[in-house]
């Protein structure tokens, strides 16, 4: 068996799309074979996505309450 660490993105995403297909027609053993090969692209696309904080958050006025609303 193939090592899916080992595969490129682009034959691992081409591979999970054939067990699919074939799952999807009623093959016993793919819907697992596609799952494996699912898993190893979110792994894949979780490590290279970064996380972007923005320098500073958008400052909100402060909520007035409905009875200062009605005052005004």
């Amino acid at each position: 068996m193939t090592v899916l660490a080992d595969l490129s993105d682009d034959e691992l995403f081409s591979r999970a799309r054939r067990w699919r297909s074939e799952a999807m027609r009623g093959s016993l053993h793919a819907r697992g074979h596609a799952h494996e090969h699912e898993v190893e692209l979110r792994r894949r696309s979780a490590r290279t996505m970064s996380v972007r904080v923005p320098a500073e958050a958008p400052q909100r006025p402060p909520k007035r309450s409905l009875f200062q609303f009605w005052r005004s």
